[in-house]
């Protein structure tokens, strides 16, 4: 059955394996929306915490968070003790925010 539904879905069966057994940590947003899709629900069913943060919008929610400070990037980077080139990048949507990361970081906060 895992198979067929990778298949479905336009996915590995490794992947859909991964997502199902809970080994994956950044699963793709298209096709997190096709898995919902094909079985009907919505898609934060198939969201953890990390997952939900990123399909949210990571760049967003760091963004709002960081202004909730009404700080700049570079004084909220050394506020984070993380580096100003990573931030920008997170923001901008360039660079996926590893989930160590953001446990440490934004877990709870943004």
């Amino acid at each position: 059955m895992q198979v067929e539904v990778a298949d479905k879905v336009g996915m590995t069966h490794s992947v859909y394996k991964a997502i199902e057994e809970g080994f994956t940590q950044h699963i793709d947003p298209e096709k997190v929306e096709r898995l919902a899709q094909f079985y009907d629900v919505p898609v934060t069913d198939f969201l953890d915490e990390f997952n939900h943060f990123l399909y949210d919008g990571q760049a967003i929610r760091i963004r709002a968070y960081r202004e909730s400070f009404g700080l700049g990037k570079k004084p909220f980077a050394r506020k984070m003790g993380i580096p100003v080139r990573c931030l920008q990048e997170w923001e901008s949507g360039r660079k996926v925010i590893s989930i160590k990361c953001w446990e440490r970081h934004f877990k709870g906060r943004a």
